[in-house]
């Protein structure tokens, strides 16, 4: 009941939000790539958000290392202070840019179908990756954002129980800096 359009289109804006949730570290670029599987790294902090609406469901899930290139990464990019410590600032960080990215996705979503609402996002164990899969969907697809010294990994599980056909492609957005924005 997923149009190859609408699958298509649903991957560009979940590689979109990726690339806006998870910015180039200073002289690095970032990578964002389909993969057909993707075995999350032991202990990486699993971050699942949902939108739906009356007609499907999407599931995205962030896999983040719980690494010192990550906290790392973080810091460089402005998400984490730097010399903060914590775990509570580490899962902060972590849940905010998997926001971005599903906040990125809503939007762009909302263009064709106005009545969306999105979760927050929950930190899960890792472990559970593998039951995404299981959800029940039409539409599946993992990620692989390569980020200079680490690598985040994500899967979208779509699922439509009305036709869900369209065809999205980014628009050239302007750069804001100092916006908050609302979902």
């Amino acid at each position: 009941m997923i149009s190859t359009s609408a699958r298509d289109s649903l991957d560009r804006m979940v590689s979109l939000g990726l690339q806006n949730a998870l910015p180039a570290p200073p002289g690095a670029t970032v990578q964002v790539e389909p993969v057909d599987s993707l075995v999350p790294p032991a202990g990486a902090y699993m971050v699942v958000l949902m939108l739906a609406s009356h007609t499907f469901r999407l599931v995205i899930a962030m896999y983040l290392p719980r690494d010192r290139a990550t906290r790392d990464y973080l810091e460089q990019v402005g998400r984490l202070t730097p010399g903060d410590e914590s775990e509570q600032a580490l899962r902060d960080s972590v849940c905010e840019s998997a926001n971005m990215c599903c906040g990125t996705v809503n939007r762009e979503i909302g263009r064709f179908y106005q009545q969306t609402g999105m979760s927050t996002p929950h930190i899960i164990d890792s472990r559970s990756a593998g039951y995404v899969q299981g959800l029940a969907h039409q539409h599946l697809r993992h990620f692989r954002v390569e980020l200079g010294g680490t690598r985040v990994l994500a899967t979208l599980c779509a699922d439509a129980r009305r036709e869900m056909d369209f065809d999205w492609w980014p628009e050239a957005q302007p750069e804001v800096a100092g916006e908050l924005e609302f979902f």
